[in-house]
């Protein structure tokens, strides 16, 4: 069985198109992009003199999704010049799912209302938030007569409604480039653009910055009075020409770092093979001090517990140290740090434990395997705490089960420090995975019966050290069961969900993950990414 849902990163799958009258199709061609082209708009046809409340809502309905590859300005036909003035369009959108949606007519108040099957929502600046599956939302239109007799909207809220098949063709994914406290690893913020004058709206939602959530974890070499002028950024013979006004740069180190931002931003952009930024009539310049990488990848092999010795998985084949393996009795769930030169467990007692990875491994069930004991260090004792997890800066991530609103890191040379995370004041913490460029954390815990995902921003020094989170971002699904939680690549994670005994678990988001091998343990950071590309999803 294999089970595909919305990346917690908030990418919204396609559907066939939905019953509600926002139906047209989007169409695209095939030719060469070298400057941005407007999408081909949802033909729709304007207010007729005859329509009803309900056709009038219908048409706006379809008139406003069209209007993301315009103005808006046939959408506004249909509103009250009162309302047409008022109503802003790019306030959210609305994203619902393919389920049979009708119009209800209150002629008394003079309101025509759906119940709308909403899937997820985007706000302004392109951040996408999901919702619980079967969340159902009301959206009521005002209608009146205008001094023509005809039916017009009077009140509305802001926003717009597109079924998810339009959303997949008009809006696109676009990854914004900031970086961490170390100022070279790259720190994404996914955003849903409109298709049309993409590269713009990314060059725009850049230099507005970074999501709230994430804002303090990240910097930025934009300053805060950055502005485009003009609006819009022209591609010209596959260039990307990004003009901004005169208070629009730093110092020489930040708009070096600036122009790296808008490189590997817009240059992901279909049609943009270069970029050019100015500020005022002068190139950014910079001091070239910014040098900008991908976070790191983890290791390509999994630490394993087997029948209570230090082993190792290559995603074929199970060793285990030939000496010095033997682990502590009823040690469990392996981690290993990014470089994999060490591995923590948690033992019966639930204390966290670490080996250094040293020493020659032979296959499971061969000879020459000795029962002598590893050398461990106990670095972490407490009542009940959860699998831990490392960072990239060496840090080894944990929490109480039963939590009072903090995380514990433990770092090189015996550093401790506890994070405050108090909106996990009186949860149930099962798993806290860092993303592999530091600066961001998911976090898995239960809440009112079910289990939910946050992510958070993390603020550290530039040595590393953890400082605090920014508030929690939530995925805005929940789960019944749940078994672990991980990070598959920068910019998504996916959660195993608890099975029962001779079922296979479900991996949500991702695909299906296999049972376990027989009294062997691995560390899920490497397990489940590497069974889930070998499942080709």
């Amino acid at each position: 069985m294999r089970r595909v849902g919305v990346l917690i990163v908030a990418v919204l799958l396609a559907s066939s198109c939905s019953s509600i009258p926002i139906d047209g199709q989007v169409q695209t061609g095939g030719a060469k992009v070298v400057a941005e082209q407007p999408v081909v708009p949802i033909v729709v046809n304007p207010p007729g003199p005859d329509d009803d409340p309900v056709a009038t809502v219908d048409g706006f309905l379809r008139a406003s999704a069209a209007g993301v590859a315009g103005d808006f300005g046939g959408a506004r036909t249909f509103l009250s010049v009162q309302a047409g003035r008022s109503w802003d369009p790019r306030a959210q959108v609305t994203i619902f799912s393919n389920t049979d949606i009708t119009a209800v007519w209150d002629e008394d108040d003079g309101t025509v209302t759906y119940s709308i099957p909403v899937a997820a929502t985007v706000d302004e600046t392109g951040r996408m938030t999901e919702v619980e599956p079967g969340t159902r939302e009301p959206f009521v239109f005002t209608v009146t007569r205008s001094v023509f007799e005809q039916w017009r909207i009077a009140r509305l809220d802001d926003g717009i409604l597109v079924s998810e098949a339009n959303f997949n063709a008009l809006y696109r994914p676009v990854v914004l480039t900031y970086v961490g406290s170390d100022g070279e690893v790259i720190v994404p913020d996914v955003r849903w653009l409109p298709e049309e004058n993409v590269v713009t709206h990314a060059a725009s939602a850049l230099i507005r910055g970074p999501a709230p959530w994430l804002a303090d974890a990240v910097d930025t070499g934009i300053p805060p009075t950055a502005v485009l002028e003009p609006e819009s950024v022209p591609i010209v013979d596959e260039t990307a020409n990004v003009s901004l006004g005169e208070d629009s740069a730093g110092d020489p180190s930040e708009r070096a770092l600036a122009l790296q931002q808008f490189e590997r931003t817009l240059r992901r952009l279909p049609g943009v093979a270069d970029v050019n930024v100015t500020v005022g009539t002068l190139p950014i310049g910079g001091d070239s001090s910014a040098s900008l990488t991908e976070a790191p990848i983890a290791s390509a092999t999994a630490v394993a517990i087997v029948d209570g010795k230090l082993g190792r998985w290559d995603g074929n084949t199970l060793q285990v140290f030939s000496s010095r393996g033997v682990l502590p009795e009823g040690a469990h769930s392996p981690a290993m740090n990014f470089g994999g030169s060490e591995a923590a467990f948690v033992t019966a007692d639930g204390a966290i434990i670490t080996v250094a990875i040293t020493g020659n491994y032979t296959e499971v069930g061969g000879e020459g395997v000795e029962d002598s004991a590893a050398a461990t260090t106990t670095v972490l004792t407490g009542r009940d705490l959860i699998q831990p997890s490392y960072d990239r800066f060496g840090w080894l991530w944990t929490a109480e089960r039963a939590n009072a609103g903090q995380l514990v890191a433990v770092g090189p040379g015996d550093q401790r420090v506890e994070v405050e995370a108090p909106w996990l004041a009186g949860r149930e913490v099962l798993s806290v995975r860092l993303a592999a460029d530091g600066a961001r954390a998911a976090v898995l815990s239960r809440e009112g019966g079910f289990w939910r995902v946050d992510v958070v921003g993390l603020v550290r020094s530039s040595e590393g050290e953890p400082i605090r989170f920014g508030g929690p971002e939530s995925a805005g699904t929940s789960f019944a069961g749940v078994a672990d939680m991980v990070w598959v690549d920068n910019y998504c994670v996916a959660v195993l969900g608890a099975a029962d005994s001779g079922e296979t678990p479900e991996l949500t988001v991702v695909a299906t993950v296999a049972a376990p091998i027989d009294q062997t343990q691995l560390s899920h950071e490497d397990e489940m990414y590497r069974l889930w590309r070998a499942l080709g999803a």
